[in-house]
């Protein structure tokens, strides 16, 4: 056939060989490595940076070498957490700077003070870009959906929470300012400000004398705690804990088959109050269950056996603690859904009276609302201000410390939303019999699209990542409390992925904790796919089994880029570091 077209056979051959070699000499698919940079965590804590002399801060020659070892190993982009939740670690007048105004951790002194000093010294996001830049890696922002308010650590204490009842760390645009978070649906359930100021009367200068606490689930075994499992703590401020030494009467009872402990013969002055657990092993045999700060189950007394006004709450381990100081561990009042008293080291316990205005009680979900025209604004000013730097490129992440909620599809029932909801439908969201809830966090969502647009304009021709999460919900959520409040926090709330990219707001997808490329089989080839992992699991694997996840997959064709979550623990681990050193320096597809 080729003579017959006048083709010679060899330079045709000589094609197909050239073709051939070409293919062979192509090098394998391996995704880049890059990392996170949580500056609050590497400043805060010496134990990061162990070879070096402590300063008391993070000196920038310390700083410098850190990001040396990323470079060295390979790692060829930063993502610099440029918030800490609401704050930011960069002077600013519109959202708060860490450490000024009471935003800051009083209940962790010396990191806070390492961390103060050290923004007094060099600001992260001029210093990391260039010094990233001289390293040849790239430096991006790293920015949060939402983690503006957060909740998940209310109890952690500093000026700020006295003065205005709520999270230290929060942006400092919210706090005079709760009706721009998210609502619950009237219901009734929550008092009014009146209501709020006649328990606060009750309250003051009663002595508690017997205490019912009354799991919110039926067990059929009886409950497991003896009074030698438990010790009570008492506060005036719920910050500053003491142990109640004097002697009570414990018993346990129960009721419908849900499990009571009862306390006697107390004489508490405090408001504050909490019955600590001891060590339990986090498994499913807990016999005690609190999933309401309201049951009327739940009771307190005085010393003349009248009721006592009384909001319960729940103290959990310190997720930087290996065992539990019951003398600093604060009482969250919101509590997002059922959390098992007799699992780990957790309490319960309550404030006499209303310890929260009643506008905080009610919006204390963590969510900015988006389909506020205030709050958009902010967003795209706080936006701006990281936007000013030269950062490579921006990525939003569903990190997040806002609280997870029960009941998710009953929150952002704003009269905004209401207004939105009744211009488009026609119908009343506040309505007693509404119940078409999805459609109500589709139309809340199309504020975040409106944001992500808005973002878009303000980066220009600068990359945006976009992080999406989809964790399934705990198989024991009583017992894996403290797994759902940290990634469940958006509940039934929907992210537009599909619609982003098609529109052009984003450049790249992330998938966070799980690993599932052809999830978004659609968008491939339009953006890029990023894999983050978290540094827990990859501890708890060992760095041979790390090694190979590595090289699985950064080997997918579908995976442009490994995400490691958090650079100062690879920093301090020359054994992790080491295994992504020899991902990214082999030639070969495997270690």
């Amino acid at each position: 056939m080729c003579k017959m077209l006048g083709i010679s056979r060899f330079p045709l051959a000589m094609l197909l060989v050239g073709q051939l070699l070409a293919a062979a000499a192509e090098p394998p698919h391996k995704a880049m490595v890059s990392t996170t940079m949580d500056f609050l965590d590497l400043s805060g804590f010496p134990s990061y940076y162990p070879d070096e002399e402590d300063q008391g801060y993070l000196t920038l020659s310390q700083y410098e070498k850190c990001l040396k070892k990323l470079a060295d190993a390979g790692i060829r982009k930063i993502y610099l957490r440029v918030n800490v939740t609401g704050v930011m670690l960069f002077p600013s007048k519109s959202v708060g700077t860490y450490g000024v105004d009471g935003g800051h951790f009083a209940a962790f002194p010396d990191l806070t003070s390492r961390v103060i000093k050290t923004l007094e010294h060099y600001n992260p996001c001029t210093e990391t870009i260039r010094i990233g830049h001289e390293l040849g890696m790239e430096v991006w922002a790293w920015e949060n959906y939402y983690d503006d308010i957060a909740h998940v650590l209310t109890g952690y204490a500093s000026d700020s929470s006295e003065k205005f009842g709520i999270y230290p760390l929060m942006d400092i645009f919210y706090r005079g300012h709760p009706e721009y978070l998210a609502w619950h649906k009237p219901d009734g359930t929550l008092p009014s400000e009146e209501e709020c100021a006649r328990r606060n009367r009750e309250a003051v200068g009663r002595h508690i004398g017997r205490i019912i606490f009354t799991s919110d689930f039926e067990f059929d075994e009886p409950c497991r705690v003896k009074k030698e499992d438990m010790e009570l703590y008492v506060s005036d401020d719920n910050y500053t804990w003491r142990k109640y030494t004097a002697p009570f009467e414990f018993a346990t009872a129960r009721v419908d088959r849900r499990n009571q402990v009862i306390l006697n013969g107390l004489d508490i002055a405090e408001r504050y109050v909490k019955l600590q657990c001891g060590e339990y092993p986090p498994d499913t045999k807990f016999t005690m269950v609190i999933n309401s700060s309201r049951s009327p189950d739940n009771q307190v007394y005085d010393t003349d056996g009248k009721l006592i006004p009384a909001l319960w709450g729940i103290s959990l381990k310190d997720i930087n603690q290996k065992t539990v100081d019951p003398r600093r561990q604060c009482l969250n009042y919101i509590i997002p859904g059922p959390a098992a008293w007799d699992c780990f080291q957790r309490a319960v316990g309550f404030a006499t009276g209303e310890p929260f205005h009643p506008q905080i009680s009610a919006f204390t979900r963590g969510m900015p609302e988006l389909t506020i025209p205030a709050v958009m604004k902010h967003k795209l000013e706080r936006f701006a201000e990281i936007a000013a730097y030269p950062f490579d490129g921006f990525a939003f992440s569903t990190r997040t410390h806002s609280q997870v909620v029960s009941d998710p599809d009953l929150w952002g029932y704003n009269p905004e939303v209401r207004e939105l909801y009744m211009k488009r439908y026609g119908k009343d969201i506040w309505a007693p019999d509404f119940t078409d809830y999805a459609r109500v966090q589709e139309l809340r969502a199309e504020g975040l699209d409106a944001f992500m647009a808005g973002c878009r304009r303000i980066a220009g021709k600068r990359p945006v990542y976009a992080h999406i999460a989809e964790w399934p919900a705990p198989a024991n959520p009583a017992a894996d409390h403290v797994n759902t409040i940290y990634w469940n926090s958006f509940g039934s709330f929907p992210f537009h992925w599909q619609k982003w990219v098609d529109e052009g707001l984003v450049d790249g997808i992330t998938m966070v904790n799980w690993f599932k490329p052809d999830h978004f089989a659609s968008v491939r080839g339009k953006v890029k796919l990023a894999c983050f992992r978290e540094v827990s699991h990859v501890t708890e694997m060992g760095p041979e089994a790390f090694l190979k996840e590595l090289f699985e997959r950064g080997g997918n064709p579908a995976v442009d880029e490994l995400e490691l979550y958090e650079s100062c623990v690879y920093c301090s681990s020359p054994e992790l570091l080491e295994q992504v050193k020899r991902y990214t320096s082999s030639k070969e597809v495997g270690p």
